[in-house]
């Protein structure tokens, strides 16, 4: 097998493994930003890993282990012949065709999901001109608040410019001042951290590669950190006590989709996750923790770099 069909099937491997990877963190209490950007990381690397190698694989003469060889002092050159370039060319074809499958796929999903997201928006306005709230239709302040007349107590986040919280007036009656303010903070920490963006992303990814575990399971996964995400904003804001409260008060309800909102089914890992007194770390810190997450775009090239460089230690110690 030449390296460059090694480095897609690295790519492939690190896409079976990268949603326990993700699980395994979210278990273990990691920062949830530091793991979205892990998995931002490893979505970017599996679709570079496969596309890239594959595109290699089509075109002519475009050297694969030989000029990686190259690089390692032409130590390796016999595996050269180990897959014969029709075969080769056959693949990249095939990979091609599939990718840009996907890709239709992923535009036609994507521009659903923004005309879907334009549409609960305008429906969103309506009913704050209804209502008799600030028309911020064409304000560029910060997301409005708009209180629904409902006894049942509920809170969401709707995309869009500005974007905006939607919360009900049984949330004020039913909770107290603190959980409130909470539970405001949890909603507008989706609008600053783009959460609606990323969840867009994980299910354009799913719809569009199905057949890749990593995006295949990034909707459940992402919905998952952008709660944890806005959980711990909220905490750092107002504590992790009224975000508890707030949790505990609020039963899982629906709303529009492709809305956020604070009552998900994720309640348990959220409320285990608020028990632990955590200090937050340092900016340093964080930014060095981030930088970490991001170099996960790298993992797919590794199973490919260690052969070569295995193989290119024994060929030239025998040398």
């Amino acid at each position: 097998m030449t390296a460059v069909l090694m480095w897609a099937f690295g790519g492939l491997v690190v896409s079976a493994a990268a949603p326990s990877l993700v699980r395994s963190m979210i278990a273990r209490g990691v920062d949830a930003h530091v793991t979205l950007l892990t998995w931002s990381a490893l979505v970017a690397g599996t679709l570079i890993s496969i596309a890239v190698p594959v595109t290699l694989s089509a075109i002519p003469s475009h050297g694969g282990v030989t000029t990686l060889v190259d690089i390692a002092h032409q130590c390796w050159l016999a595996i050269h012949g180990d897959i014969p370039a029709r075969v080769e060319a056959i693949v990249g074809v095939v990979g091609i065709a599939v990718l840009g499958f996907g890709a239709i796929r992923w535009i036609v999903h994507s521009r659903c999901a923004v005309h879907e997201r334009g549409q609960l928006y305008d429906r969103h306005i309506d009913l704050l001109r209804i209502i008799g709230g600030d028309d911020s239709s064409g304000s560029t302040r910060p997301a409005s608040t708009l209180w629904l007349p409902l006894d049942s107590p509920l809170a969401y986040s709707v995309a869009g410019r500005p974007a905006m919280v939607v919360a009900s007036e049984g949330l004020r009656t039913q909770l107290n001042p603190a959980e409130v303010a909470a539970v405001l903070a949890h909603e507008h920490a989706h609008i600053d951290g783009r959460h609606h963006l990323l969840v867009g992303i994980a299910e354009s990814a799913a719809y569009a590669f199905p057949w890749l575990p990593i995006m295949r399971e990034s909707p459940a996964l992402v919905r998952a950190l952008v709660e944890l995400d806005a959980d711990a904003r909220a905490a750092r804001s107002h504590g992790p006590g009224p975000v508890r409260g707030a949790l505990i008060s609020l039963r899982l309800h629906q709303v529009p989709w492709p809305a956020l909102g604070i009552a998900s089914d994720n309640t348990a890992v959220r409320l285990d996750r608020l028990a632990v007194d955590r200090a937050t770390p340092h900016a340093p810190l964080r930014w060095a923790r981030a930088f970490a997450a991001c170099t996960a775009v790298a993992l797919p090239a590794l199973p490919v770099l260690a052969l070569l460089g295995t193989m290119a230690l024994v060929s030239c110690a025998v040398g």
